[in-house]
């Protein structure tokens, strides 16, 4: 059907200011412009991007009589958006200045403020803006067209209009932050050009830095201090604390948010209704009721939910309910379903659903997983708000300790209400509106602050409250706060290789943040005789990573040796690179550093005779080498072959290396030969062993994390160790947690791929991930929410008499006579498990003569479904059929009427809906296959009516029952 998504045309990321009529880009001695100033303007001097971009304003100086607005006009709707406003029209009195104002002259609610950080949403239209306070001179209400731009230093007229004496010019500079040039922009009021003289562009001047937002934060005001306690959703900047205004959510009593561990859905509670929040339009959706639990302190209700976090290193969603306070009533610590709502019982050991957060203060307002190494840390204070700090609290039996007051400024800063962390580990917090605090404390209400987690001090970040938008002006009490990187982590998929047999070699991918643990799926067929040996993923500075393979041969003929692939991480594909000159490529791994690609080179296995007695020993050039992505040739890293000990003598053999990772920051390579890690130091030529033993089985595939921790991919159980992967502290020499693959078939784990990068440099496996199992995900399931889904999209291409039913990973279509079941087109698209968002869109992508394709935007990914009759390839069916004769096939409400013309028999059927899948080889993915012959035959009673069925066997492998009908159609 060709490809249902053509490429866009990419919108213009950066400003558009020049080439437009009636402005002139001042030419400075000294300052280029650069290159791309001519492609940054279109006619109508549009602000448009393709993804949220923040700009930052910067007002270095006014000049003229009359008080101005300076902002941003939406194109489309007209509205204002006011980002500087003066309080004074001037300073500095007369024409010599040209009655000059500073940033003194501006007002925000009477609070100076020379810097604004704006959003500008992708696909919104903007121009710069300059209107009139009081008095308005004539055309007093000015946009881009009536500006000059300049980049680094600009030069205007510094006396006004009336000015008898000489005219002066002053020269303004300006820098962005990594010393580039600024973009400095200087506009003009009208009053000049309206009594026929030229103007001046010294009215207002700013400077203009833009930057695509990297991360986007979110926070719930809880407003109960404002009558019927309205909470509204806002988006937040983590750079100057200001907000935006997005919804209300329709709830009184939302007190924490987070979001999923892939960054795509805001979760929140309700009091005690656990539910997610739709981030384009605050509305809270209700998902179930946490409910009630028992443990050391009797049975308690789930009702006043004040904490929620998406645990990094487990992904489970930890909480904290809040409790009225009596002697020793400390809050509990408790975990939720996210797919239910409910708290999940025994969580904390049998009988135990919750456990008591003991240790410092009672009172626990919100926690946060720290993404950098797992630990949960909580803001507690003592009632009310007062004597706010920061702990750790154990995942385990709800212990806190103390990391210190959240002090900062003149004294402590109460009432730290929410609590998050930014991708990078930098940990944010906001304060609410308490009562009890005083008016003392009203310097620190509502406010952002950056919060210090080694000492738990604070410094301001800003305020939400005062703003220029009276929306965000009036909300209090920010008591929920969730960040996410900018870049989803839909491509944050882990590979490894397992080896089948001799040297077949089975693709697989980890999705890490499904159920917790994360599942393994098959990725592509199986590539018989490759040996494929290594993977490592080359990041990209635009896109996807690239992911790359490297192969042995094991002395087989016909196997290429030593050859490099690229790999489809989509499909599993492989595309040729070529060879790399060197034996057993056994391992891949990528120096970050300098983004280079390097394997190591096991050499050639020769057969040789010790002491009478036959050995086998690697022979020719062995060790880590280069290698370049484009061709595949390797060059070896030590080219003499000789490496040293720890001590700098000469070692007497080279282990046999199978398996390698780089140290974040590079500088050393480790690698196993086993069981035992070892450590290649370039500088020196130095190899030497950093853990005499790993873990209790062989060792053939490793991989740095973010966090330091290696993972370990083991070759098989014939020791009884674990099989599955671990991670491994490569400085204690331990392991800290595991994911076993229990019943699964990949048994041979020959290498791992981490792609750091794409997961917004998160680790897979921290100190406290604990160990669990991880299952096989053999073929996807239909998420319900795609069944919402399916009707929009039948329903605008014209179907309006469909119904929809899902049931049980199945959903069905009934259009008519005939009955549709709802299928991925390709494997991977979804997951059965996953809560997406509310549907977004859906269309029909493909009317074909079997089948209808629509295409579902299910909020974090779009996916292609195929409504295939029950049937499932009528084709096939009427093919099979005529194997008994020329036949003719009607249906009717279900009933396939069979006639065959040879026999004069008429044969009624009825499809069974449940269309079963072949038996494969356990974790291989099935191949396509392009026919339109079924088989069919007949088999018993299949369902007890007294009269034979048959079995088609479609092309495809799947089978289906027929029941026979006949003479009972009408019955």
């Amino acid at each position: 059907m060709g490809n249902p998504f053509p490429l866009k045309t990419p919108i213009k990321r950066w400003l558009k200011y020049f080439m437009m009529a009636g402005i002139s880009v001042t030419s400075l001695t000294g300052v280029s412009l650069p290159a791309q100033a001519g492609d940054l303007a279109d006619t109508n001097g549009v602000i448009l991007f393709n993804e949220d971009t923040e700009g930052t304003f910067k007002f270095l100086l006014s000049h003229g009589f009359y008080k101005s607005v300076y902002g941003l006009v939406e194109v489309d709707s007209g509205d204002k958006i006011p980002l500087f406003s003066e309080r004074l029209p001037y300073e500095i009195y007369g024409d010599e200045y040209d009655w000059q104002g500073t940033s003194s002259a501006l007002t925000d609610l009477n609070v100076p403020k020379d810097t604004v950080v704006f959003t500008f949403k992708a696909g919104v239209k903007y121009q710069m803006g300059l209107w009139g306070k009081q008095p308005v001179p004539v055309g007093h209400d000015v946009r881009m067209t009536d500006a000059k731009i300049a980049y680094g230093s600009y030069t205007f007229k510094r006396t006004g209009p009336n000015w008898k004496g000489p005219i002066v010019y002053d020269t303004v500079t300006a820098t962005n932050p990594d010393g580039s040039p600024a973009m400095i922009v200087g506009f003009e009021d009208g009053y000049e050009p309206a009594r026929g003289k030229a103007g001046d562009f010294n009215d207002l001047i700013v400077t203009v830095s833009l930057k695509p937002r990297v991360v986007e934060c979110y926070a719930v005001a809880d407003n109960d201090q404002l009558v019927g306690s309205p909470d509204v959703f806002l988006e937040l900047s983590y750079v100057t604390g200001q907000a935006e205004y997005v919804g209300p959510t329709n709830t009184a009593h939302v007190e924490s948010l987070t979001f999923d561990l892939k960054g795509n859905i805001v979760y929140a509670v309700n009091g005690g209704q656990f539910g997610t929040i739709d981030i384009k339009m605050g509305k809270f959706t209700p998902i179930g009721s946490v409910g009630t639990g028992n443990g050391e302190q009797g049975e308690q209700k789930f009702d006043d939910i004040d904490g929620i976090t998406f645990d990094v290193a487990t992904g489970i969603v930890y909480a904290i309910q809040r409790r009225e306070h009596a002697e020793q009533d400390w809050d509990l610590l408790l975990q939720i379903d996210p797919l239910t709502g409910s708290v999940i019982r025994d969580a904390f050991g049998p009988g135990k659903d919750y456990v008591p957060i003991t240790g410092t203060e009672m009172d626990i307002d919100d926690i946060a997983s720290d993404p950098t190494n797992g630990k949960l840390y909580a803001i507690s204070n003592r009632g009310d708000g007062l004597g706010s700090v920061l702990v750790i609290i154990d995942k385990t039996n709800g212990h806190s300790t103390l990391v210190g007051k959240n002090e900062g400024g003149t004294g402590n800063v109460e009432d730290i209400e929410g609590l998050t962390f930014l991708p990078d580990g930098m940990l944010y917090g906001s304060s609410g509106k308490s009562s009890s605090q005083g008016p003392a404390a009203d310097l620190t209400r509502n406010r952002l602050y950056l919060i210090d987690k080694a000492t738990g001090r604070v410094s301001l970040v800003g305020t939400w409250t005062g703003q220029q938008d009276a929306r965000v002006a009036v909300q209090q009490d920010v008591e929920g706060l969730a960040c996410r990187p900018k870049q989803r982590l839909e491509n944050c998929v882990m590979y490894a290789l397992h080896d089948e047999k001799l040297n077949d070699s089975q693709l697989i991918a980890i999705d890490p943040f499904v159920k917790g643990v994360g599942v393994v799926s098959p990725l592509g067929p199986l590539h018989k005789a490759h040996d494929i040996e290594g993977v490592a993923i080359l990041p990209s500075k635009t896109g996807s990573g690239t992911l790359y393979g490297s192969s042995g041969s094991d002395g087989v003929a016909g196997v290429r040796d030593g050859f490099i692939y690229k790999i489809d991480r989509k499909t599993g594909e492989l595309t040729d690179v070529g060879s790399t000159g060197f034996h057993e490529v056994s391992a891949l791994a990528v120096e970050r550093a300098d983004n280079t690609l390097w394997g190591w080179a096991r050499g050639s296995e020769k057969t040789v005779i010790v002491n009478g007695k036959s050995k086998k020993v690697r022979v020719g050039p062995i060790g880590p080498i280069k290698i370049d992505p484009e061709t595949g040739k390797g060059s070896l890293a030590v080219p003499t072959g000789t490496f040293l000990d720890a001590d700098g003598y000469k070692l007497s053999s080279v282990p046999d290396i199978e398996a390698i990772a780089w140290s974040n920051g590079g500088g050393k390579l480790y690698a196993m030969s086993g069981r035992v890690l070892w450590a290649f130091e370039p500088q020196t030529n130095g190899l030497s062993k950093v853990c005499s033993k790993t873990v209790d089985a062989e060792v053939e595939a490793l991989e740095m994390q973010p966090n330091g921790i290696l993972l370990l991919g083991t070759d098989s159980d014939k020791d009884g160790g674990m099989i599955g992967i671990q991670a491994f502290d490569p400085v204690s020499c331990q392991v800290v947690a595991s994911r076993i693959f229990k019943n699964l078939p990949y048994t041979d784990i020959e290498s791992i791929a981490w792609p750091s990068q794409e997961c917004a440099e998160r680790s897979w496996l921290y100190q406290g991930s604990w160990d669990a199992e991880i299952e096989l995900i053999k073929y996807d399931a239909v998420p319900q929410e795609a069944e919402d889904g399916i009707r929009i999209a039948l329903q605008e291409a014209g179907f309006t008499d469909a119904v929809v039913e899902a049931n049980h990973g199945k959903i069905l279509v009934y259009m008519g006579d005939l009955t549709f079941v709802a299928q991925p087109v390709a494997e991977g698209q979804v997951r059965d498990g996953e809560r997406n968002v509310a549907i977004e869109s859906a269309t029909i992508v493909d009317k074909g003569v079997t089948n209808i394709v629509l295409s579902v935007d299910l909020g974090n990914q779009t996916a292609l479904f195929q409504l295939v009759p029950a049937a499932s390839n009528e084709t096939a069916l009427e093919n099979a059929i005529g194997e008994f004769g020329k036949a003719t096939v009607q249906e009717n409400s279900g009933v396939i009427t069979v006639n065959v013309e040879s026999t004069g028999q008429t044969i009624s059927v009825v499809p069974d809906l449940a269309v079963e899948q072949p038996s494969v080889t356990e974790g291989q993915s099935l191949e396509t296959l392009d026919s339109d012959m079924a088989t069919i035959d007949s088999t018993g009673d299949k369902n007890n009516d007294g009269t034979s069925d048959f079995v088609v066997t479609y092309p495809n492998g799947d089978t289906q029952v027929l029941y026979n009908v006949t003479g009972k159609e009408n019955q």
